[in-house]
């Protein structure tokens, strides 16, 4: 049985804002009640104005999240969009990456919810994850403000 927390983020002129928490609490027997939450500590990223010549920009540590989880759990990202300008101009979403614990950066998909961390109960401090932003863009992008949805989703893991 899966069990899952959905946390949704919104981007802006390549900014992140956020400062939401969510939790779940489901039965799974008359014995065992698990217990998820997470709460996202970021004011918001901002990737600001981006030289063309430069192909990539890095934000490190530009969000935080806080898991805690009375169960094992797995934390996914997805898109729901491309990056998407007023004029309707769009950047493909794989153009935006994600990691955590200066791992590899993975792309984040659209409708395709990639695993960014995994971990057992944490207890009652819980555990702090960061998160690394990667863009990379070329010369032929157009200058503009963009957005898209980012959703975080929180998973028990049996």
């Amino acid at each position: 049985m899966h069990r899952s927390i959905l946390l949704i983020l919104i981007i802006l002129c390549f900014s992140l804002n956020a400062s939401d928490k969510s939790s779940i609490r489901s039965e799974t027997s008359k014995s065992e009640i698990e217990k998820m939450q997470f709460e996202i500590t970021s004011a918001g990223i901002d990737f600001g104005e981006i030289d063309p010549e430069n192909n990539e920009t890095v934000k490190n540590n530009a969000v935080s999240i806080i898991i805690k989880s009375d169960v094992n759990w797995i934390l996914t990202v997805t898109a729901e969009n491309d990056l998407i300008s007023e004029e309707g101009i769009y950047i493909p979403v794989n153009h935006l990456f994600i990691r955590t614990f200066k791992s590899r950066f993975l792309p984040i998909k659209i409708n395709r919810p990639v695993i960014i961390a995994s971990g057992m109960s944490t207890g009652k401090n819980g555990e702090e994850i960061n998160l690394d932003f990667k863009l990379e863009l070329g010369k032929y992008n157009t200058s503009g403000d963009y957005s898209t949805r980012i959703y975080f989703e929180l998973l028990s893991a049996f």
